[in-house]
């Protein structure tokens, strides 16, 4: 089992210009990998995403978004609770090899994950990856995250997800390409990992709206 190890902490800051993790300017400055990684770990309450040397802050969701994240990790905690798999919700980041550093709504990994030096708190071995849109990160999800996204090499399925209409599309990994299916009122079906998942359980409580375009 694998020990739980603490957010590294670095003195002094490595990031630009001794910026606050708490308190960011409207713009950050582009930042390196180690830049950038120190300043998130330093950072008690926001969390922050980097691609290519930009560095984004994390934005708060509406009530469905968050319902129906939470739904999702429920529902796959029981259905794998007697398997070699955990799930995690949103607080912990996620890196694409060679690559961005995000923090997915929610990601699936084994229970014993392969240990990357440096990354001891990063995931590195994501499974399957969801991510539930928001007017401001839509984009975002569909393309630059679907991008880096099927780039991780265990990955096996990523669901982008409609917070205020029943709407999720599901990409899955078939050899070297990646289908991808759209699902409305049926189960959502993950057949590598050989569970489905009932629409009603997955928007309940959430309140009907408009649909992110």
């Amino acid at each position: 089992m694998n020990a739980v190890l603490s957010p590294t902490v670095i003195d002094p800051p490595l990031w630009p210009d001794d910026l606050d993790p708490d308190a960011p300017p409207p713009v950050l400055p582009l930042m390196t990998r180690d830049e950038y990684l120190a300043f998130d770990r330093s950072a008690l309450e926001l969390r922050y995403e980097w691609i290519e040397g930009k560095v984004r802050l994390m934005s708060g969701g509406t009530r469905n978004h968050g319902r129906t994240s939470s739904n999702f990790a429920r529902l796959l905690g029981n259905l794998f609770a007697d398997r070699p798999l955990t799930v995690v919700s949103q607080g912990t980041r996620t890196h694409v090899p060679d690559g961005a550093y995000y923090y997915p709504d929610v990601v699936v990994e084994p229970t014993e994950p392969p240990i990357v030096a440096g990354l001891e708190d990063s995931i590195t071995a994501a499974l399957l990856i969801i991510e539930v849109l928001s007017p401001s990160t839509a984009r975002t999800d569909r393309v630059e995250k679907r991008r880096e996204y099927l780039r991780i090499p265990t990955l096996e399925n990523y669901l982008i997800v409609q917070p205020n209409v029943r709407e999720i599309v599901r990409l899955t990994r078939n050899g070297d390409r990646w289908g991808e299916k759209s699902f409305h009122d049926e189960e959502i079906d993950l057949p590598r990992f050989d569970v489905a998942l009932p629409m009603d359980a997955i928007y309940e409580d959430c309140t009907p709206g408009e649909r992110i375009d």
